[in-house]
């Protein structure tokens, strides 16, 4: 099953708190195991050294995350009929699906293809089953 989900999908509280919990452990955690081991620590002093640019390289989707969450709620709260939903672009549609089934709590996962037509567009999974969607 291809896992093409963008690093953009994932909520940004999440790069928040994978940047925190790694500097941390680069600055303390790591440290205090190293204690004067004449091989890890000056290992240790490098890492710690460098903990504020190896955890901000995790809040470099935060802002992807935060406009994909914008578009989708922005998606949700306008469609209020069959017609405001014929009005949208197929890429907008294929979110608003895939935002649909993720509330049905299904496992939703992206096709990495793209396309408008001829494409798988989501796949789908729940309680180990495995569902293909082609939007329309």
């Amino acid at each position: 099953m291809p896992l093409v989900y963008g690093i953009y999908s994932v909520p940004w509280w999440c790069n928040v708190l994978v940047a925190t919990i790694t500097y941390v452990l680069l600055t303390q955690v790591i440290p205090s195991f190293a204690g004067t081991h004449i091989i890890l620590e000056p290992i240790s002093q490098a890492l710690s050294l460098h903990a504020v640019y190896i955890a901000g390289i995790f809040l470099l989707p935060t802002p992807f995350s935060l406009a994909q969450g914008r578009t989708k709620k922005r998606l949700r709260e306008q469609q209020t009929s069959l017609d405001s939903i014929c009005l949208l672009t197929w890429q907008d549609f294929k979110l608003l699906v895939s935002e649909a089934y993720k509330r049905k709590d299904f496992q939703v996962i992206k096709n990495g293809q793209r396309g408008a037509d001829g494409t798988i567009d989501i796949i789908i999974g729940k309680e180990g089953r495995t569902h293909i969607v082609q939007c329309k």
